[in-house]
């Protein structure tokens, strides 16, 4: 058996290897690895608010789901009509 040391870089997910003749059988293993550069650091539980909140997911390697905690029991929406003020 001869072993050829070798390394693939790719930015997609497919990989075209071919060794000629056709008729040498080939055994091989591959294992996908990540670099840091593309996992998520944020935030990985938010509880909601009023304001928009954006997780810099897009493009990202995320370790674990992202959890998103219910209103809390104590939210009330506070408005002002011009005259006073409402919370409901």
């Amino acid at each position: 058996m001869i072993t050829i040391p070798m390394t693939v870089s790719a930015t997609t997910a497919e990989i075209d290897i071919g060794i000629s003749p056709s008729l040498v059988p080939i055994a091989m293993t591959v294992n996908a690895t990540q670099s840091d550069a593309g996992k998520y650091t944020g935030e990985y539980v938010v509880t909601p608010s009023d304001e928009q909140q954006t997780l810099e997911t897009a493009g990202k390697i995320l370790k674990q789901n992202v959890v998103i905690e219910p209103i809390p029991q104590n939210y009330g929406l506070i408005t002002w009509s011009g005259l006073g003020i409402r919370v409901s």
